[in-house]
């Protein structure tokens, strides 16, 4: 529906239904069908009343019936005592059976459904067979031999003692009986009487639901002017949700360009490294190069996922002791050298006395200080950025403040600062690049651990961005001057470059299994652990990892988590039933803290992500296994690394062909998998740009599981493809450029860089 008529529907005024007399009319239809109903049911309660009343009847007629035969059976035994010479076989058997089926009328299993068995009834019964076991051998359907008058006197004497237990069992019965009766005529008249009051209940009931509906129509006149109101809020919104629509492909369009420059770099850079009249200098350079434009395109990945988890709510936080003056010098290292290659001052104040110790989440809140610092440098073409410490005592905070001396804002800007995918202005954008999304994820970052960011600005002077937390009463109390030399400790004497893979790697010794279905991964980790002195045996799946664990001597297991026929998990999980005591690190993409909880948690001892960072995976080995004697790195490492690369670059057209093949077949499973193969791998090879596209859609086959939204499936599939075949692109051309281009200049490089 167009927003048009939309607001046409709402701003109509509702007409009032003219139904007042047929509500009333309704009532009183409603009111006689109950009436009718109550007299229904209380004949129906009648014709119950009798029935039950003619079941006690039958019962207690059963008794004297039973009561009746004994005694006539009895008077015919004795006349036949007294006159034997008169005995009538035929008639004593007559009376004989009608006695005994009066048994049958009084058993338990029929009386038991009017009133209770008592032990009376039990008794008598019990010996009224017994007496019947002895008669049946003369009087019952097989006689042992003819009845005489000889036998008379033995069945007289068994029948004799019954007397007086029958008597009192009819008697007994008709007291139960009368009793029932009595008490189901209460029950009668009671369920009678509440069955008229809720037809009563009914009625009244409906009387004042017609008093509410009319009620409700008298205010559906009132309800039309708030309608209005509402209207004019919905038009506002619309209005909001299209500047939101808007602020976000204008994001959109600002993190392509904040992904592709660093890709750019790195492409080209990569392509140097192909060269082989570089020197070490210029290969050394090219690397730091990669490496720090890798770093920057993780930063944006992972700023993108984690306002992606605040937003849903996931978000973690592993909160514990952060001891304050480490923090600090973490964030100097990182903050000066970018300050000192702007020809800015980077200053650091500890204001005394503080706590050493604080509560909250350490990787969270460096985090936040490194990204206000970052923009701080950003933004400052001269002058200084200090970053000061203090305690508010009175309110119990922790204020960390970062001062500029930048460009500044208006109040308008200062204003949208918070605000996700957006920055001062579009100008700023062009001129200083970022994806906006570093304040608003701060900010949350901070209310998420209690605290809050103010700021203030003034254009041309420049900016004053205050982190405020939350303190305990311990904290508090624990406040002192920190010890002198606190900052010298950490930091890099003169804050030199940022830190980069060292060109000496640590020599370690041991055997290490790995297992990985990827067969770039399995050339680039096997690399990395031939060049820190290990010896490597690689396997492509968990049940090849089990086997091989389980029969050789390894020091050390590298376990993907997504492998075919045997997943990671999975194949832990043999390995530890099996008997294999030694450490297993899982290697896997999926980095969120619940996951690599739910890895730690399944037993792994330790969780690498993909793409692999050297100085972690370095400092797992390390930790994990034996030192041998250092050696500097092998020469012909950066030379097979290279070879690595083009070897995926060969092997990539088949990747992609088979991703095209399983997505026209429709073969969900299998496009996973190739998927998380190419996410893990790519980012390792120069081809970090397929990464964010491998993970959305990864996400989305595991989201719409089993049979995903075909048509943005495909979508997203068309989209990965093109970005792979545009960078194979651009790697062809950097490898053979045009003949009109300088041979020592690719393409895509910059003619100039200025430091």
């Amino acid at each position: 529906m167009p927003p048009q008529e939309a607001d046409a529907l709402l701003l109509a005024a509702p007409r009032r239904p003219r139904t007042h007399r047929w509500l009333v009319a309704i009532a009183a239809v409603l009111l006689m069908a109950f009436a009718v109903v109550g007299w229904v049911q209380h004949r129906q309660l009648a014709l119950l009343s009798g029935s039950v009343q003619y079941n006690s009847d039958n019962i207690v007629w059963s008794f004297y019936q039973l009561h009746s035969e004994y005694l006539l059976l009895r008077d015919q035994l004795r006349e036949a005592a007294r006159h034997p010479d008169r005995l009538d076989g035929e008639a004593l058997q007559q009376r004989y059976d009608i006695f005994v089926s009066r048994l049958l009328l009084v058993a338990p299993q029929r009386t038991a459904v009017v009133m209770p068995v008592a032990p009376l009834q039990t008794r008598t019964l019990a010996r009224l067979d017994e007496f019947v076991q002895q008669a049946d051998r003369l009087l019952g359907p097989q006689p042992e031999r003819p009845f005489t008058a000889a036998d008379v006197p033995a069945l007289l004497a068994g029948l004799e003692p019954l007397a007086t237990e029958l008597h009192e069992l009819s008697l007994w019965a008709t007291v139960q009986v009368a009793d029932l009766v009595g008490n189901r005529n209460q029950a009668v008249r009671e369920q009678n009487h509440m069955a008229i009051g809720l037809t009563i209940f009914q009625g009244l009931l409906t009387l004042a639901f017609a008093a509410v509906v009319v009620h409700q129509l008298r205010a559906l006149a009132d309800r039309g002017q708030a309608l209005q109101g509402l209207a004019a809020r919905w038009r506002e919104a619309r209005r909001e949700a299209e500047a939101a629509s808007s602020a976000k492909s204008s994001f959109l369009a600002n993190m392509s360009h904040e992904i592709r420059t660093p890709l750019t770099s790195i492409i080209g850079f990569a392509d140097l490294l192909l060269d082989p009249a570089q020197d070490e200098a210029e290969r050394a350079e090219a690397v730091h190069t990669i490496r720090r434009n890798g770093e920057h395109l993780l930063q944006v990945i992972n700023d993108i996922l984690d306002l992606s988890k605040i937003e849903t709510g996931k978000l973690e936080l592993a909160l514990g002791p952060v001891h304050l003056p480490t923090l600090l010098r973490e964030v100097a290292t990182l903050v000066m050298p970018r300050a000192r290659h702007k020809g800015l001052a980077f200053e650091l104040h500890a204001e005394a006395p503080l706590p050493l110790l604080v509560h909250g989440d350490a990787l969270r809140l460096k985090q936040i200080l490194l990204n206000l610092c970052g923009n701080a440098v950003k933004f400052t073409h001269e002058g200084s950025v200090t970053l000061a410490l203090r305690l508010h005592e009175p309110g119990g905070t922790l204020q960390f403040v970062v001062t500029d001396t930048g460009i500044g804002m208006t109040p308008a800007q200062c204003g949208r600062l918070f605000q996700p995918f957006t920055q001062a202005d579009a100008s700023i954008t062009r001129r200083f690049g970022g994806t906006g999304l570093g304040l608003s994820l701060s900010s949350q970052l901070a209310a998420s651990l209690g605290g809050s960011i103010a700021a203030s600005s003034q254009w041309g002077v420049g900016s004053r961005f205050e982190l405020s937390l939350p303190v305990s009463r311990e904290a508090l109390r624990a406040a002192a001057p920190w010890p002198p030399g606190w900052l010298a400790a950490g930091t890099a004497a003169d804050g030199e470059a940022e830190a980069a893979p060292p060109s000496v790697v640590a020599r370690l010794q041991g055997r290490v299994l790995l297992a990985e279905d990827g067969s770039d991964n399995q050339r680039l980790i096997g690399a990395y652990l031939r060049r820190a002195g290990l010896q490597a045996e690689v396997v492509g799946d968990g049940e090849q990892a089990v086997r091989a664990a389980l029969a050789g001597r390894f020091d050390l297991v590298l376990m993907d988590i997504q492998m075919p026929v045997l997943d990671g998990a999975a194949a832990l999980t043999r390995l530890r039933s099996g008997g294999y005591r030694g450490p297993v690190v899982a290697l896997t993409a999926n980095v969120m803290a619940s996951d690599v909880q739910h890895y730690l948690a399944l037993g792994f001892d330790d969780v690498l992500a993909k793409p692999l960072q050297l100085h972690r995976f370095h400092a797992v080995l390390a930790q994990r296994l034996a030192r041998a004697a250092p050696a500097a790195e092998d020469e012909g490492f950066a030379q097979e690394m290279a070879q690595l690369a083009a070897l995926f670059r060969q092997g990539l057209p088949q990747q992609l062909a088979a991703i095209e093949q399983a997505a026209a077949q429709a073969n969900w499973p299998a496009l996973a998998g190739l998927v998380h193969t190419l996410k893990g791998t790519a980012g390792s090879f120069g081809f970090g740009q397929l990464t964010a596209p491998c993970l959305a859609l990864e996400q989305l086959l595991r989201r719409t599981t089993p049979v995903p939204q075909q048509a943005q499936a495909v979508a997203q599939v068309r989209r990965l493809l093109q970005i792979a075949r545009e960078g194979l692109a651009e790697a062809a051309v950097a490898v053979n450029p045009p003949a009109d281009q300088p041979a020592n200049q690719p393409a895509g490089a910059p003619a100039q860089v200025h430091a």
